[in-house]
C-alpha cells in the first residue's frame, strides 16, 4: 500500500463506528506521521493492516448483524448480569458500553456472557423464589446487617439517613414482610435472588439477598 492509500484507508477507520477509540488515536497518529514524510516501522505496519481489517466492509456488516442479534437475544441477560459485574473491576468497559445502551463488542461480551460466574447468576435468575409476596421473614445465621442492599438514593440526605437506621433495627428485632423481588443482582453466590422487604412497622423497604434470609416462626 502506498502511503495516500494508507491515508485514506485510516480516515475511513477514523469514521467507522465499530473502529475503537484506541484504533481511532492510533489512525490519526499514523496519518499525521506520514503528513511528516516519515516511513513506517514493520510494527506499525502490523497494526495498520489489522485496523484496516477490522473496519472493512465486511466488517462493517458483521457489526450491524451483531447489533440485530445483540438487542433481540442478549440485551435483557446483558443488562442483569452488569448488575453484578458493576461490583467488580472484571469487564469494566463491557459493562459501561451495556450501561450506557450501546452494542458491547462480539468478542469482549460472549467471553462475559460464557463466564462461570455469568452462567451460574443467569441459572439463580430461572430459579422459583424460595419466599413469596406478604411472606413474614427474618434474618438467618448468616445475616449481618452489612448485608443489607441500599441504593444511591437512600444516602441522598439526613432524613433518609434515620429512616434507615429505623428500618434496620426493625428488621433486626422483629423481621419483615416480602414486598417482591428487586430484580437486579449484586453477587454470583447461590441464592442471590434480591428480595425487596417491608419492615415490621418501619417506614421505608429494605433488599436482601434470599440467602441471607428464613421464614419468621410463627
Amino acid at each position: 500500500m502506498t502511503p495516500e492509500d494508507i491515508k485514506t484507508a485510516l480516515t475511513a477507520v477514523g469514521q467507522s463506528p465499530v473502529a475503537s477509540e484506541w484504533a481511532k488515536g492510533f489512525s490519526t497518529s499514523i496519518i499525521e506521521q506520514l503528513n511528516k514524510g516519515r516511513k513506517l516501522s514493520e510494527k506499525q505496519m502490523f497494526h495498520v493492516n489489522k485496523i484496516i481489517e477490522q473496519n472493512s466492509e465486511s466488517a462493517l456488516a458483521e457489526a450491524a448483524e451483531w447489533e440485530t442479534i445483540y438487542r433481540e437475544k442478549y440485551e435483557k441477560d446483558a443488562k442483569y448480569l452488569a448488575g453484578y459485574y458493576m461490583t467488580t473491576s472484571y469487564f469494566r468497559s463491557i459493562v459501561n458500553q451495556i450501561v450506557s445502551g450501546e452494542v458491547p463488542s462480539r468478542r469482549g461480551f460472549l467471553k462475559m456472557y460464557g463466564n462461570k460466574y455469568a452462567k451460574k447468576i443467569l441459572a439463580e435468575r430461572e430459579k422459583p423464589a424460595r419466599f413469596d409476596a406478604r411472606t413474614h421473614v427474618v434474618g438467618n445465621s448468616k445475616f449481618r446487617q452489612d448485608k443489607l442492599i441500599w441504593g444511591d438514593n437512600e444516602y441522598s440526605n439526613t432524613s433518609n439517613w434515620t429512616l434507615r437506621s429505623e428500618a434496620t433495627k426493625q428488621f433486626i428485632q422483629h423481621g419483615g414482610f416480602i414486598a417482591g423481588i428487586d430484580g437486579s443482582v449484586r453477587s454470583a453466590a447461590k441464592g442471590n435472588k434480591i428480595y425487596k422487604i417491608l419492615p415490621v412497622a418501619g417506614k421505608m423497604l429494605i433488599k436482601i439477598e434470599e440467602r441471607f434470609l428464613k421464614k419468621a416462626r410463627r
